[in-house]
């Protein structure tokens, strides 16, 4: 290799580093903040008697548009509870490929015996938040589980 062509690989580094450098930071200072919907989820009174610790909660995230059948836009699972419970969804809750989190939604609960995300079955418990549609970002998105199958 001369002394030219080890010069000009150098300067061809040099200058690719620098761009690929310069495109990160550009990416990471266009990057919006991570978007999240949070809260806590508590059981009504009058059904806390009935919650066993093998239940298992979803909180489910749908667009505020969309028909309530169907796949959500996301949705948490969470395990061993002992209410209140926090909660926060975010994109790496959303299990669609190209679905981005964000817009209005509807947050609900659902406290499941047997752990199916399927439709309720006798004995499941359900709560939305009564504020619903939110906008994702929002925080204080409480749930009130207050509905028996």
């Amino acid at each position: 290799m001369t002394e030219y062509t080890r010069l000009g690989s150098a300067l061809f580094l040099a200058a690719t580093l620098l761009w690929g450098g310069m495109a990160c930071q550009r990416g990471d200072s266009a990057k919006k903040a991570p978007q999240t919907i949070s809260g806590t989820v508590t059981v009504a009174p009058e059904l806390a008697k009935d919650v066993t610790p093998n239940y298992i909660l979803f909180v489910v995230v749908r667009a505020a548009d969309a028909p309530p059948f169907g796949p959500p836009m996301a949705a948490k699972r969470m395990t061993n509870l002992t209410f209140p419970v926090h909660y926060s969804v975010s994109q790496a809750d959303v299990f669609l490929e190209g679905v981005t989190l964000g817009g209005k939604v509807n947050v609900f609960a659902k406290l499941d015996k047997d752990g199916n995300a399927g439709p309720p079955e006798p004995g499941d418990m359900e709560g939305e938040h009564k504020g619903n549609p939110v906008n994702v970002g929002q925080s204080g998105v409480d749930i009130v589980i207050d509905k028996i199958h």
